[in-house]
């Protein structure tokens, strides 16, 4: 039975994440579910190649990412330096309206604060400390 993640993070972050992600999967088996990559997103295929001005409608980013964080067994979120509106905005939806539990991997000394305190799950503050953690089979799929 395989996991599948939520993998919200930084948009000015997501090509050093999204190497992180293929290697952590390839790794563990565990599939992480990137809002940016995992679906068709023409704005970040932009991004990309470097073009600026191609934006999706807001409604369709938003009811796109809360379909897959509702899909998925958990949201494992990566806060940096970067984080901006939309990582906070998915770790409510994921544990208040869904109910899932969320896993913070918090990069830049924010572990301690108070809405991540009260919306994790469970906090780490490397990428390398939570795979040793799932890998030792600690996050079970619930059937």
């Amino acid at each position: 039975m395989t996991l599948d993640l939520y993998l919200g993070h930084s948009l000015a972050s997501r090509k050093e994440i999204r190497v992180w992600e293929l290697a952590f999967e390839e790794r563990t088996g565990i599939s992480l579910i990137n809002p940016f990559y995992d679906q068709d997103r023409a704005d970040i295929r932009a991004l990309d190649r470097g073009e600026r001005g191609v934006e999706l409608p807001f409604q369709q980013v938003v009811q796109n990412d809360l379909r897959l964080i509702q899909q998925t067994d958990a949201t494992l979120a990566l806060v940096d330096k970067a984080t901006s509106l939309g990582l906070p905005m998915e770790v409510v939806y994921a544990s208040q309206v869904y109910y899932k539990p969320v896993y913070a991997i918090v990069l830049d000394g924010r572990e301690r604060h108070p809405w991540i305190l009260y919306h994790a799950t469970k906090i780490f503050t490397t990428q390398d400390v939570f795979e040793r953690w799932i890998i030792q089979g600690k996050l079970k799929k619930k059937s």
